[in-house]
């Protein structure tokens, strides 16, 4: 029987109070201590994990901080190695929870805490590549190019929030790509964006001013990178090469 600390409900109430095992402080802003948490869902079966998605999908409505977010990162990420019994979360779940997770980081990104562009850049470069998973690929392309609402039938609706949704994407990845952040999460926005073209998909379908910034890290990135013979420089001048 689990204790009443590792129940799906239990570890949202820990993350969303800031319980100590599982949230740490650094100048002066509150994050989640990735190590310990994944330490402690660890022990849950598929189908906790799959109510702990559930619930931090809609705690995101509520927590504004940026501690769901990364949370609901590490928790897709942790499902999508999990053997899962051969089993896939359901397609439109998946599209609507990537949806929102991009959306809640870009929010973080904006009020200036990028703590949860790693695990969250991290995750999606891992899910949006990898067949037979836990998560269709597919369906994680749609949640992260269309936004949450990408099946609303209103038309003009579903266009803002497709082109929202495409803004969110580009500043997260921008905040990835950025400098200052660390190789780790620079390597993952590439590989999002060279997954089934996802960056030219953004430059043709919006043009908007977040797809401009984008496109600059990564020209910015690859003037860094001049010289250097790695993979993840060749897939970074494929990536300007597609602009």
């Amino acid at each position: 029987m689990q204790a009443s600390s590792s129940r799906p409900s239990d570890i949202v109430r820990r993350v969303r109070k800031g319980d100590t095992q599982l949230v740490a402080s650094t100048q002066g802003r509150r994050h989640l201590r990735l190590d310990a948490y994944t330490q402690t869902i660890s022990g849950l079966d598929w189908r906790d994990l799959g109510a702990l998605l559930a619930q931090l999908t809609e705690a995101l409505d509520s927590d504004k901080s940026s501690r769901s977010v990364s949370a609901l990162a590490a928790t897709a990420l942790h499902m999508h190695g999990a053997k899962g019994e051969g089993n896939q979360a359901n397609a439109a779940f998946v599209t609507a929870m990537f949806g929102r997770m991009v959306e809640a980081c870009a929010r973080s990104v904006r009020a200036a805490d990028r703590s949860p562009v790693y695990p969250v850049v991290r995750c999606i470069a891992r899910c949006v590549r990898s067949p037979q998973t836990a998560f269709d690929p597919a369906a994680v392309l749609a949640g992260i190019t269309a936004g949450a609402c990408e099946s609303d039938s209103a038309r003009r609706k579903k266009r803002r929030r497709r082109i929202a949704g495409e803004a969110d994407l580009c500043v997260v990845l921008t905040c990835a790509l950025d400098s200052t952040s660390n190789n780790v999460s620079a390597s993952a926005a590439i590989r999002v964006l060279r997954a089934n073209d996802v960056l030219r998909y953004l430059a043709l379908s919006s043009g908007t001013k977040a797809v401009s910034e984008l496109c600059h890290a990564l020209v910015m990135r690859g003037c860094d990178s001049v010289g250097s013979q790695t993979q993840e420089t060749g897939d970074l001048f494929a990536c300007i090469r597609d602009i």
